[in-house]
């Protein structure tokens, strides 16, 4: 599970230091965010890319390994991980905590070498291993420190003088001191993350020690795993690695599937042994039988190499229940393993479905996250506004917050948990609330995806966008309708809302988690927006969200029946509000789970099914679920004036599907 903070600020780590840093009390929040480079105004980050041409390959001797958060030498040069705290100029130290779970098999043996990655030069710089007990809540004094005279960017390699034995039980804060510039210069952002190749982000994986809070009490304080991982590694020499050992895991895929249908399963593997794994086998048992195995299907090394499974599906496989597929390390060179096991296997559970409980979907949820500080935003909008125009299926909410150190006068609370939950660059959407694996599209690996796109090239990117959104439907199947019937006192201001629905016989296994979510929205509105460097007074806002009448991530589904459902909810609107203007958005989506103060969801099990969108005191038609009997196909086609065509012709078609959907399609 991907560990997302609630809380937009950074909390303090929960540590005292002993013999080294003062002591602190933890519970102040960060008053700055980091800043991404490629987010500040008159910067451009170069075209996509995920890594460094070539990044150095740091000298290995014999037995020893990189260990880290991730063990590649990747490294993202492009802008989109390069980040920095120019409201805190001066001496600040950054680092990541190897935890015990982390460097399990490397106890007994010694950090020779340290590596840290660097978006520009900071000059001189010294890194530091200091031992952290976190059961006890204690920092010690540092045990390594190697002065380092000059960086680069890219890779900075560096050995020590004073090799650190890694002891059990123990974690090691390992970092590197630098200068924080202030001015708006690409020197103010040198930090580098992993968040564009490597979703497993830690809540240690990213740590500054200043005095972040400007109360002249300097202290350690966790960055949020919305950034990822410092580009932080250790090379370990030694250790309690076995001879034949392998490293398995699995990358999430959605929770459910088509029986019948294929589940294509991500997985990296890794050799941890000190001997060369020539050949292996991997089991593939659902629901505890053995179905499959998979002959070294990619060579390993002490680099994680990745390779995708395609899982066929049984089309005999029960909907009313969940299951269970797990892949395992079955042997190695030919032995079975008997240690060093733990990491030797994932397991994915999912439900099925099949063609007959499909219904035909409404309306595709479409969140927009932008801000009045953000100066790229105003892109978004026209973005989405000429999206909007080619289809007919939208329900848009733009979901505003701050942004740097200006102040949105349309943030909620609601919208900031939404943000945390999604974002990572503005401006962005979601589709659906669908995770695009598309490393171009995607590179930060939220369910977000950037919308800053030139307004020259707005034409045809809201063309492929609106295919993409028809490729999401197609893959995110709805299951039940959702109708919105309003009632609206203008006297008390008071607004009744009630969601309901229906679906077919398996509907409720197969909704048995999921949630009801309803928006309130308004348009007209204005006020002021950055862009570029020109603020606007009164720039037009409209989709703005006003309120989550509905818990911020959803409530349980109300059951009425076998397969029909009605949630009822009433808010008094606000008086700045104009009833006139509003919207009500409901929709059906995956539940958010939420753990203390962090969302522990991952980002391919957020998706939203099916979505309706209503005036304020207006009532949708009542949709009865439609059947569908295979594939979601094309049924007929007609042009903007109702005439029915034989192929496609140019300009806008409306198609009309086997489910009973139309859709608006351009065809150029």
């Amino acid at each position: 599970m991907k560990k997302i903070l609630l809380c937009l600020s950074a909390f303090l780590l929960s540590i005292a230091v002993t013999n080294a840093q003062e002591k602190f009390t933890p519970g102040n929040n960060v008053s700055q965010k980091l800043v991404k480079r490629s987010d500040v105004a008159g910067f451009k980050s170069e075209p996509l890319k995920n890594k460094a041409n070539q990044p150095n390959k740091i000298a290995l001797e014999e037995g020893e390994r990189i260990v880290g958060y991730y063990t590649t030498d990747d490294l993202d040069m492009s802008g989109q991980s390069s980040l920095g705290l120019p409201s805190y100029p001066g001496q600040l130290e950054a680092g990541v905590a190897l935890t015990p779970n982390e460097i399990s098999k490397a106890v007994g043996g010694q950090i020779t070498k340290v590596r840290f990655g660097l978006a520009c030069p900071v000059g001189a710089s010294k890194v530091s291993i200091y031992p952290l007990d976190l059961n006890a809540g204690k920092m010690y004094q540092a045990v390594s420190e190697q002065e380092v005279s000059t960086t680069v960017a890219g890779w900075n390699d560096v050995t020590l003088s004073t090799p650190v034995t890694i002891e059990n039980g123990k974690s090691y804060v390992i970092s590197f001191k630098y200068t924080q510039k202030s001015t708006n210069t690409e020197d103010s952002y040198p930090l580098l993350t992993d968040y564009t190749f490597n979703s497993n982000a830690s809540d240690y994986g990213f740590m500054v020690y200043g005095d972040l809070n400007k109360n002249n009490q300097p202290g350690w304080f966790t960055m949020g795993t919305q950034y990822g991982n410092l580009c932080i590694q250790a090379v370990v020499k030694g250790g309690s690695y076995s001879d034949d050992d392998l490293s398995i895991v699995g990358g999430v895929p959605q929770t459910i599937y088509q029986k019948g249908g294929n589940m294509d399963v991500s997985m990296s593997l890794k050799n941890l042994g000190n001997k060369q794994a020539n050949s292996y086998t991997l089991n593939v048992e659902l629901d505890n039988n053995v179905v499959d195995q998979i002959k070294t299907p990619v060579a390993v090394s002490s680099q994680e190499a990745v390779y995708t499974y395609k899982f066929n599906v049984p089309s005999d496989l029960n909907v009313a229940e969940p299951h269970k597929l797990t892949i395992s390390v079955a042997d190695i060179n030919g032995t079975k393993p008997t240690v060093n096991t733990d990491d030797d296997s994932f397991s994915i559970d999912f439900n099925v479905y099949g063609t007959e409980d499909v219904v035909g979907k409404q309306k595709t949820l479409v969140e927009q996250f932008t801000s009045a500080g953000c100066p790229n935003c105003p892109y978004g909008y026209n973005f989405l506004n000429a999206l909007n125009a080619k289809r007919n299926d939208l329900a848009w909410v733009a979901i505003h917050t701050d942004y740097g150190r200006t102040k949105d006068e349309y943030t909620t609370t609601e919208g900031d948990n939404l943000v945390v939950l999604e974002v990572s660059v503005f401006p962005s959407a979601s589709f659906n609330r669908a995770y695009i694996a598309e490393p171009n599209l995607n590179p930060n690996g939220t369910t977000a995806i950037s919308i800053g796109i030139n307004d020259s090239y707005v034409d045809s990117y809201s063309t492929a966008f609106s295919n993409m959104i028809d490729n999401i439907n197609s893959s995110i199947p709805a299951f039940a309708s959702v109708n919105i019937a309003t009632t609206y006192d203008k006297t008390t201001r008071k607004l009744k809302i009630n969601v309901s629905g229906e679906g077919n016989n398996n509907v409720k296994s197969i909704l048995k988690d999921d949630v009801v979510c309803v928006y309130l929205t308004e348009d007209g509105l204005t006020g002021l927006q950055l862009s570029g460097s020109n603020r606007i007074p009164n720039y037009p806002h409209d989709h703005v969200l006003r309120d989550v009448v509905s818990a911020n991530f959803g409530d349980a589904i109300n059951w009425t029946g076998a397969n029909t459902y009605s949630n009822e909810y009433e808010v008094t609107l606000d008086n700045d509000w104009n009833a006139d203007n509003m919207n009500v958005i409901a929709f059906i989506s995956r539940p958010v789970k939420i753990e203390g103060n962090y969302i522990t969801s991952n980002v391919n099990d957020v998706w939203v099914s099916n979505t309706n969108m209503v005036k304020v005191g207006e009532t949708t038609g009542i949709q009865k679920p439609v059947i569908t009997t295979g594939e979601v196909k094309e049924v007929a086609r007609y042009a903007i004036d109702g005439t029915q065509l034989n192929a496609p012709a140019k300009g806008i078609n409306i198609v009309k599907m086997s489910d009973g959907t139309t859709r608006k399609v351009v065809v150029e």
